[in-house]
């Protein structure tokens, strides 16, 4: 699977969503295997949510996070993939929660940057200052 999420990283767009569609069914059978077999006493799940997580990294996308209010939603998805080798609706989950986490980590935080800008514009401040600030808060340092 790492070496899969450094395809997916380095390959082009029209190949990007057709490789990632194969990643995440081979990591939901790869999550719901090692629940399955329950290699720790404790912390299975949680340890696989962070094992996909960093996979997810690798292959240049956002970490996934599961709210309170999604629980249930989650747990159905998994207990489907676990005992009924059905990965379609943890699929589905990750596949949403991608998005989710691409508008709260990529979309809202430029978003909120261009307000910035326009409102330091209309202050008369230094534009550029300001919105080379602002996009280094969403843009790492390389």
């Amino acid at each position: 699977l790492s070496d899969m999420s450094k395809k997916i990283y380095n390959s082009d767009a029209d190949n990007r969503l057709e490789m990632l569609d194969l990643f995440l069914k081979k990591l939901m059978q790869y999550k719901a295997e090692v629940i399955r077999i329950n290699p720790f006493p404790d912390g299975n799940k949680r340890s696989t949510r962070g094992m996909v997580n960093y996979l997810l990294e690798k292959a240049g996308l956002p970490p996934v996070y599961v709210k309170v209010c999604e629980h249930e939603k989650y747990s159905e998805a998994i207990i489907d993939a676990i005992k009924d080798y059905d990965y379609n609706r943890l699929i589905n989950f990750y596949k949403n929660k991608l998005c989710d986490s691409i508008k709260e980590l990529v979309l809202d935080p430029f978003k909120e940057a261009i307000k910035k800008y326009k409102e330091s514009k209309l202050d008369g401040k230094n534009t550029d200052r300001v919105f080379k600030k602002e996009l280094k808060l969403i843009k790492p340092e390389e």
